[in-house]
């Protein structure tokens, strides 16, 4: 009777077991909630300045057909511009973009040259959430030098449209991810003196909307002070791209 007894426990510990690592896995693949973007952020390259007249600005790739630009310095089209690609300029820019195994590539590419430009590669998931971030300064790994280059030509031509919605962001409002593990809350209380506060959680992936006095700090130079910041994955302006729950 004993024996019975005891295979019963057995039997019970191992079904439950089992459960567990069921319901584990299950927990484990579930897809994410909420809704997706209506438009998808592919990548964002962020061309810093150098100790010369280097081009500075942002270029990023959308998946409505569009190249959107953010010209800072030392280029013809500064400010906000978009430019509508045909379909074989789009499909050619997305073939190197999928050619890229982000996992085969470090956060961080340096030598050291401070007279050189830093590049920084943003690469974002399904609801515009940046999944890789990757900084060049000094070596440049090929692929993202390639596309750095295959969305770079398009800067000189002609057919840029000003991006009104880009130009008529609030301007004291940014939109902050913060890295896996880091607290938001330290990141306002680091920036005391430009009177941040948490204005919206936009994402449960760490994306916030922030608001500043803006009379103790232009946006621009906020957003330089906010990328330093080694909590800090991405900042921007409240305008690019429509973010939603996940």
């Amino acid at each position: 009777m004993k024996l019975y007894t005891n295979l019963a426990v057995i039997v019970l510990l191992v079904t439950a077991m089992g459960a567990c690592k069921t319901s584990n896995k299950t927990m484990t693949t579930a897809a994410p909630a909420g809704e997706k973007p209506k438009v998808q952020k592919y990548f964002t390259i962020d061309q810093g300045p150098c100790f010369g007249r280097c081009a500075v600005y942002e270029i990023s790739l959308l998946s409505d057909s569009t190249i959107r630009l953010n010209g800072k310095k030392y280029i013809n089209y500064e400010g906000n511009y978009m430019m509508k690609l045909t379909g074989n300029q789009f499909d050619s820019l997305l073939d190197i973009y999928r050619t890229i195994k982000l996992d085969t590539f470090k956060n961080q590419y340096t030598n050291n040259i401070v007279d050189l430009a830093a590049v920084t590669y943003y690469f974002f998931d399904d609801y515009n959430s940046v999944k890789k971030k990757i900084l060049t300064h000094g070596l440049y790994p090929t692929p993202l030098a390639n596309l750095s280059s295959a969305i770079r030509i398009y800067i000189g031509r002609v057919g840029w449209q000003a991006d009104t919605e880009a130009s008529t962001v609030n301007p004291d409002e940014l939109i902050v991810q913060i890295k896996e593990g880091q607290n938001i809350q330290n990141v306002v209380d680091d920036n005391w003196r430009y009177k941040l506060f948490i204005k919206q959680e936009l994402s449960k992936s760490g994306i916030y909307l922030i608001g500043f006095d803006k009379t103790t700090i232009d946006q621009n130079q906020l957003i330089n002070v906010l990328k330093a910041n080694p909590a800090v994955m991405l900042v921007e302006k409240n305008n690019k791209v429509e973010l939603r729950s996940k």
